[in-house]
């Protein structure tokens, strides 16, 4: 699925968050960075690649997963070969199944639905890294706030939820902070769905990662289908569905002339 990506840049103020980490007001180095990279690639590889079901509700058990080898090396080296600059990798997606040993603790034993437990235990993340370290591309991960395993409330009504449930919430910030403290040199951070949380859990996730990693990139992906939906994505109304993001980004329509009176 191609994607058109393209630096957030926003006043950074409103009252109810003052003391949060925003988007930069102004072009830092992080986002010229960023912005100079231009091609990359996105993986998506997980339980989808096993049960042929994109949007897979996690049902199945952990072993369904079971790669005969994981070859991160030749997937960077693709890359690599092609021109790109950075890579991202789904660590987590909406069936909740994690491509990285998760040791954090969720509803009282340590997280159970990743690699550890499944038909190959390799730390997908952790090769993927290094193998981006290898070829000189940039990693980033993809972790999706949508999660039909582990979030509570029922698939329909997560996907607007704008409030995710407290046991959930944490687990996200949990393994959020696993990941930015176990692979430091990832310097971009896609998150799904963000119409999943509350603008408040949002921007809580924002600052946190940023605090984790100051040279990070921050993504709340929008994925708008109707190009007047970029008019919500302002200071002023907190609520739109990716504030606070680095990045506006669509999936399925080119971003009209942006930020712009429209």
């Amino acid at each position: 699925m191609k994607k058109l990506l393209l630096p957030f840049l926003l006043t950074a103020s409103f009252a109810s968050a003052t003391e949060l980490l925003l988007p930069d007001s102004v072009e830092t180095p992080r986002m010229k960075e960023w912005r100079e990279m231009k091609y990359g690639m996105f993986l998506h590889f997980g339980m989808s690649t096993f049960t042929g079901v994109e949007m897979d509700p996690g049902d199945q058990p952990s072993t369904t997963y079971a790669p005969e080898t994981i070859d991160a090396k030749q997937w960077i080296r693709v890359a690599k070969e092609a021109g790109m600059k950075y890579a991202v990798l789904t660590s987590k997606h909406v069936a909740g199944h994690c491509l990285w040993d998760s040791k954090v603790q969720f509803r009282g034993k340590e997280f159970d639905y990743d690699v550890a437990t499944s038909g190959n235990k390799t730390d997908v993340v952790r090769a993927f890294v290094d193998a981006c370290g290898k070829h000189g591309i940039v990693p980033g991960l993809y972790y999706c706030l949508l999660d039909f395993r582990n979030n509570s409330l029922k698939h329909e009504h997560q996907w607007g939820a704008f409030l995710l449930p407290d046991d959930f919430f944490q687990l996200a910030k949990d393994q959020l902070t696993e990941l930015a403290t176990n692979y430091p040199e990832v310097r971009y951070y896609w998150l799904d769905i963000p119409r999943a949380a509350s603008p408040a859990q949002r921007a809580a996730l924002y600052d946190m990662l940023r605090r984790l990693n100051p040279k990070c990139v921050v993504l709340f992906n929008q994925g708008f289908i109707d190009p007047k939906v970029i008019k919500t994505l302002t200071v002023e109304n907190t609520n739109a569905v990716s504030w606070p993001t680095d990045v506006l980004n669509s999936e399925r329509d080119v971003i009209p002339e942006p930020f712009v009176n429209q």
